[in-house]
């Protein structure tokens, strides 16, 4: 399975657990990014270098390291 196919999975959790819709956005939105750059990688064979590759890309970027400690909290909280 990709990873952007359990993303939905996620998503119902959160809303079981009562997030509150901005939140819940919120995680899609990054968790959808992180797919993106995830591309076609199942989601068994995803691990700590792909998500090591994909906060340098935000660096990349121009991203804030806030805003990259908000990627990875929500990873984390995936995880």
């Amino acid at each position: 399975m990709r990873f952007f196919d359990s993303i939905q999975g996620f998503v119902y959790t959160l809303e079981g657990n009562g997030y509150s819709p901005f939140t819940i956005l919120n995680y899609r939105s990054q968790l959808l990014t992180f797919s993106n750059f995830l591309g076609e990688i199942e989601i068994e064979k995803n691990g700590v270098e792909h998500i090591r590759a994909f906060y340098i890309a935000l660096r990349k970027k121009g991203l804030s390291e806030s805003s990259i400690a908000t990627y990875h909290r929500t990873i984390k909280s995936y995880y």
